[in-house]
């Protein structure tokens, strides 16, 4: 029992500090723009992965003023616009921020063109 959880514990911190490295990694491309898949939807936001494995949040508020609703767990759109992401779906997206002690990336979508 007790090297199971000791197995499970070196699992979490094995990813927390890869995320770590991951946010190092991303932090000398703050500002620039990436092609990325939604790998999560959240009620406050969704998760894009991009090709190089590493995830970031682009937060509620990034994607729009107004209130949006979320879907099973796989879509989220705004009402009022129309909008919808969904999961699986290509999103382009710009560095926003990195926090590499909390292994975190901030991405925000890219200006369309």
């Amino acid at each position: 029992m007790q090297s199971s959880e000791r197995e499970v514990l070196a699992m979490t911190v094995e990813r927390d500090v890869e995320d770590c490295y991951k946010a190092e990694y991303m932090r000398r491309f703050e500002g620039e723009e990436f092609d990325g898949v939604i790998s999560s939807i959240t009620q406050f936001g969704l998760y894009v992965e991009l090709p190089n494995t590493v995830e970031g949040l682009v937060r509620a508020q990034a994607l729009s003023e107004n209130a949006l609703t979320l879907t099973e767990g796989v879509a989220l759109r705004d009402i009022l616009s129309g909008r919808e992401w969904r999961l699986g779906g290509v999103m382009r997206v710009r560095v926003a921020g990195v926090d590499v002690s909390q292994g975190n990336v901030d991405f925000v979508p890219a200006q369309e063109q």
